[in-house]
Formats: C-alpha cells, sequence, structure tokens
C-alpha cells in the first residue's frame, strides 16, 4: 500500500511541478539549408577576416549546439582583440542564437589563422547550421 501511495504521490507532483524536461518538436516549413554553412555579413562594416573553417555538435546533457571553427586575418597587418558576432540559423533559417565570442590567440598576425567557439542554446531538431558573422575590435 506505501508503495502504491508513493507511485500516485510521485505522479501527482509530476503533473504539478512537471518532469524537467522540455519537449522540442521541429520547426515546420522548407528547408533553406541542407548543408553547413558560414556568410559574412556585408551590411556590417567590420574587420578583414574569414571563416575558413567549422564544424558542430549537439550536446545533449547541455542542451545547446557548440560551434568551434577557424577564421584567418585577411588583412596586411595583425590584430589584437577580435571579437565575433554571428547569428546561427537552423536548416529552416530559424535563428538559434546571436553569440558573440573572442578568438584565441588575442593577437593575430596578418594571414594567421586563430580559433573560435559559439554556443547555441536547444537544438535537438538541427541538421545544418548557418553561421553569419562580422568581426570587430574589441577596444
Amino acid at each position: 500500500m506505501k508503495t502504491k501511495t508513493l507511485v500516485v504521490l510521485v505522479l501527482i507532483a509530476l503533473g504539478i511541478f512537471g518532469s524537467g524536461c522540455i519537449m522540442e518538436e521541429e520547426p515546420d516549413g522548407p528547408i533553406l539549408f541542407e548543408n553547413d554553412s558560414s556568410i559574412r555579413d556585408d551590411t556590417m562594416k567590420g574587420l578583414d577576416l574569414k571563416v575558413t573553417d567549422f564544424s558542430w555538435r549537439f550536446n545533449d546533457r547541455m542542451d545547446r549546439v557548440e560551434i568551434n571553427g577557424t577564421v584567418r586575418n585577411m588583412s596586411s597587418e595583425g590584430i589584437q582583440g577580435i571579437r565575433m558576432l554571428a547569428v546561427v540559423y537552423d536548416q529552416f533559417g530559424t535563428v538559434l542564437a546571436q553569440p558573440m565570442a573572442y578568438v584565441t590567440p588575442t593577437y593575430v598576425e596578418a594571414g594567421a589563422e586563430a580559433k573560435f567557439d559559439l554556443q547555441a542554446h536547444r537544438g535537438r531538431w538541427v541538421k545544418a547550421v548557418r553561421v553569419k558573422y562580422y568581426f570587430e575590435n574589441r577596444y
């Protein structure tokens, strides 16, 4: 009898407070981006850097999309304190996040490469990621 009472109380608590799981449904609509891609936001006047490579994965434990990549300094001078501003989209063109990150190392020689890491919360349904970006000095 005690076990049945405990089960009923747990079920009532879950009904009132929720189970802690967020059910996410895949957004509807046409697929705009079948493959991962990155594009520079030419509407923003930014530093002359280019994303040369990136990859992403969904971190189920943290419930977020994690994006790691490489940028190249396309200018003829070294740059200190580079901030990347981005808009991250899923395959449907839905905005997942508008993250900001600093590239490492903090000083990037002309022609050299640097690393970046971005996160977008949610996204169990994501099959492709598009990153629209620009760079600016943090100073």
